[in-house]
């Protein structure tokens, strides 16, 4: 390392960081283990052809990048976790010879993602986990040598997968957590070089898996969290070259092995968290090619992966068939949370409670898993796109005490279905879509005690049904610009409030004193 002797060399190497050897003549230092609070603002000079560069919320990304020498020669450059301020990525920009980006878990936004447009030697981009939306996307069109793209956990749809559709030579494309589902394929069906994809987690099922017919040259291919059931895994026959497949945590059952068997090339199969018993690993004994299997969480016995083992003993089998039950209720809660549902157990091991915020998958794969649980009390859903079959669902849920739906969507007659909830006592849907009329509804429900509609449409006219409710002991109308004086005798017949908050509402000052008057035991926010 002749470009690179003496103090600066023992200087880096002493504080965690990495040298290799990357192409002939040139370097890779990887500084993730760098340990910076020993660093001071003044840093010596890094190696001549630096050719691969990795940094971890690194403090000093962009003095690093900005030393000399440093963006004409770098050809990758990973910057995970590191706050990109508009000069960083101007300095990022800069580095025109780039081939690989790894921006995974940063803030670039829309705009930065525009800047870096001028990076058209590009081969391969990481997005995961960034703030770049549907709009912004359209910017990757600039990329045409890009061979893979990952744009997982963004909250990308159909509209943003129109902008790869002239990325012909991609052949990796990661849509893990996305909301894409099986028609918005029809974008990237000009991406005949495809060899993986990454659906997981995603509004895709079984019906969207004909909308892959134009990727032959699949070997991996990852739906994983999805609704894919039995009978709609036939259209995987066609991908001859399918050596990785990935179905943890769909509903399918003993008899897709009997599909799943017919798959030529196939070494490689995830499938925990599913349906399959041992009869269904029989089936995999007809694939000689098969190399890896993972069937934890499933029904699959320490007996079942022996006699698979007996035909093809070469295959590495994962199993925890010995540390768990064949329990339709343990399988629920596995299947939630490889869905990324937090799970609350009581002290004997029931589900008391389940929360779901937007970083878990769709509802339609998860939801229909809450009904195993009879003890359930509490569930709370944070952002999610719920739909009226969502809701149904929901309804069955009997022994449900305390439901929170904030900034959900609620389809028309969502809320009507959760009058079948007896013992529903507290309920949240602030920063919700709901209206007057499911007002009406929800003053149906016998056992309403706390109720919140902050940030909501309804007006004085809804109210009047909340007088219906005889238990309902806490009331919150914070933020509610619709409710008006108008609002003052209906909120006086609710006597039995303890609590109410007004902030933020249309009522005056002289409607509060008239309020405080009706409700003399009532504590008031406003």
């Amino acid at each position: 390392m002749n470009e690179f002797k003496g103090a600066a060399l023992d200087f880096w190497a002493a504080h965690g960081a990495v040298f290799k050897p990357h192409e002939p003549g040139g370097y890779a230092l990887d500084l993730k283990a760098m340990r910076w609070a020993e660093v001071s603002s003044e840093l010596p000079p890094l190696p001549g052809n630096l050719q691969q560069l990795t940094l971890l919320a690194c403090p000093f990304a962009e003095k690093i990048l900005a030393q000399p020498g440093v963006q004409e020669s770098l050809l990758a450059l990973s910057c995970q976790r590191s706050d990109l301020t508009p000069n960083f990525v101007q300095l990022i920009s800069q580095c025109r010879g780039l081939q690989e980006l790894d921006l995974t878990g940063t803030n670039l936004s829309d705009e930065g993602l525009e800047q870096l447009a001028a990076l058209d030697q590009l081969r391969v981009l990481s997005l995961a986990q960034t703030r770049i939306t549907d709009n912004g996307l359209r910017f990757v069109k600039n990329f045409k040598f890009l061979r893979a793209i990952d744009l997982n956990q963004n909250k990308l749809s159909e509209a943003g997968l129109c902008h790869l559709e002239g990325l012909v030579s991609l052949r990796e494309v990661n849509l893990r957590r996305s909301s894409v589902h099986g028609a918005a394929m029809k974008w990237l069906q000009r991406l005949v070089l495809l060899e993986k994809l990454d659906l997981r987690n995603t509004n895709f099922t079984h019906h969207g898996l004909s909308f892959l017919t134009f990727f032959q040259r699949l070997r991996t291919l990852k739906l994983g969290g999805n609704r894919i059931e039995d009978d709609g895994l036939f259209p995987l026959l066609q991908f001859n070259r399918l050596e990785s497949l990935d179905l943890a945590g769909t509903p399918i059952s003993d008899r897709a092995m009997i599909t799943l068997a017919r798959l030529p090339r196939l070494r490689r199969l995830y499938i925990p968290g599913t349906a399959i018993t041992d009869q269904g690993l029989l089936q995999l004994r007809t694939i000689p090619s098969l190399v890896m299997l993972d069937v934890r969480k499933t029904a699959v016995t320490p007996q079942g992966v022996e006699h698979l083992k007996k035909t093809l003993p070469d295959v590495k089998v994962k199993s925890d068939a010995i540390d768990l039950p064949a329990s339709h209720v343990i399988r629920s809660i596995d299947i939630l949370q490889m869905h990324q549902v937090h799970v609350t157990q009581g002290p004997t091991g029931d589900v008391i409670a389940c929360r779901a915020g937007e970083d878990c998958s769709p509802a339609l794969h998860w939801l229909d898993a809450l009904s195993s649980f009879a003890t359930l009390r509490s569930l709370e859903l944070n952002r999610l796109q719920l739909e009226p079959e969502n809701f149904l669902l929901l309804g069955k849920l009997l022994n449900l005490q305390s439901l929170s739906l904030k900034q959900c969507t609620i389809p028309a007659g969502g809320i009507l279905t959760l009058t079948r909830l007896p013992q529903l006592a507290w309920l949240d849907l602030r920063d919700t879509p709901i209206t007057d009329d499911d007002l009406a509804a929800i003053a149906q429900l016998p056992s309403l005690a706390n109720l919140c509609l902050s940030r909501t449409v309804v007006t004085d006219r809804g109210l009047a049904s909340l007088t219906n409710c005889p238990l309902l002991r806490d009331l919150v109308l914070k933020q509610c610009g619709g409710i008006t004086d108008a609002a003052i005798a209906d909120l006086g017949k609710m006597t039995q409030l303890k609590h109410l908050d007004i902030r933020g509402t249309s009522l005056t000052e002289q409607g509060l004193a008239q309020i405080s008057r009706y409700l003399p035991d009532c504590h008031i926010r406003s």
